[in-house]
């Protein structure tokens, strides 16, 4: 069980929850996906609705927090605060946690609290809450990489998605290489994740909504390509339209292009095969929640057909489909000198 900055820890080592042990000492309403030696997110508890557990919930984990340590102890106390329905008095008492050299734990402490707020419906500090976990763009970053600090809704070493049910998607890139980088032989600046939702996504009930769509996205350049860094949370038939790019000329004219399953996308936790052959695998790395299979992001290029006109912006729609597209970069690639 994860807790605001670390796991539950009982002295040097971490505590066992079994499943059983789990539903005997708070009923069915927790029937979390629990391994071990894999943990769920705070979030997915404290978004739970524990109306009819919450005695049974006060007298378990009181009795595990009084064995921790005092630092420990403190964090813990947090979460029964948050999954008894105390979001203020959790938010007061996450902020007095100080936070340390840990990146880790500080980006987990982060998210408690962003979701503590945007539980109380202070969607402003939320947001602000965010933009302090999220990296800082570059000051040398280049014009062509292009900026989405703005539209970023999700941290790359964070599980950005957890139903409300305590499914947990392990969806987050802990040893992704974040900042500027090369991947798939393109330049990008990838410091987070652009989620669109899904139908799939929504009927899970997410701790956290995603938008259908994420508009104006400034490009403000003649571009030749744009190059998408990305993946999907669920996998679908090849060919199927995921989501697509409408693309915003200067001059009031648009143009537009599909995100194809198997083609320009796949689904981003995959197999140790190798994925659909005309997939651009752009980055490539460990699943610390799969003895066997790996995460991956993959690359989709548009061929600008008018690249002597200015692209003001894009936006990016998500289609009829399960997956729940997300980008994590986008590049602009200029158009070749004269």
């Amino acid at each position: 069980l994860m807790v605001p900055g670390g796991s539950l820890k009982v002295g040097r080592n971490l505590v066992t929850v079994t499943l059983s042990d789990f539903e005997e000492a708070v009923g069915p309403v927790f029937s979390l996906e629990l391994r071990d030696n894999a943990s769920q997110p705070l979030e997915v508890l404290a978004a739970l609705d524990l109306a009819g557990a919450q005695r049974r919930v006060e007298a378990w984990l009181p009795g595990l927090i009084e064995t921790l340590e005092p630092d420990w102890r403190e964090r813990s106390a947090c979460v029964l605060l948050a999954i008894t329905g105390e979001w203020e008095e959790a938010l007061a008492k996450s902020r007095a946690l100080a936070e340390d050299d840990d990146k880790a734990a500080t980006a987990r402490l982060r998210w408690f609290r962003r979701t503590c707020l945007e539980r109380l419906g202070r969607a402003d500090e939320a947001a602000e809450e965010f933009r302090a976990s999220l990296p800082p763009r570059a000051p040398d970053a280049e014009g062509q990489l292009v900026d989405l600090t703005p539209h970023y809704n999700g941290l790359l070493h964070e599980c950005w998605f957890a139903s409300a049910d305590g499914i947990a998607h392990e969806a987050e890139f802990k040893d992704f290489p974040a900042g500027i980088g090369e991947f798939g032989g393109i330049s990008f600046d990838a410091r987070g994740v652009v989620q669109l939702t899904s139908p799939y996504l929504e009927s899970m009930g997410p701790v956290r909504r995603f938008p259908r769509a994420v508009n104006s996205i400034a490009i403000g350049q003649r571009v030749k390509a744009l190059h998408l860094l990305n993946g999907c949370l669920f996998d679908t038939d090849a060919d199927q339209v995921v989501a697509g790019v409408l693309v915003h000329y200067e001059d009031g004219s648009q143009a537009s292009f599909p995100i194809r399953y198997g083609i320009e996308t796949l689904t981003a936790r995959i197999g140790n095969e190798t994925p659909y052959e005309g997939v651009t695998q752009a980055w490539r790395g460990s699943d610390p929640y799969r003895e066997s299979g790996d995460k991956a992001l993959f690359l989709a290029t548009w061929e600008n057909p008018e690249p002597d006109k200015v692209i003001r912006a894009i936006d990016l729609q998500a289609a009829a489909s399960r997956t729940a597209f997300f980008v994590v970069a986008i590049s602009a690639a200029p158009p070749a000198a004269a």
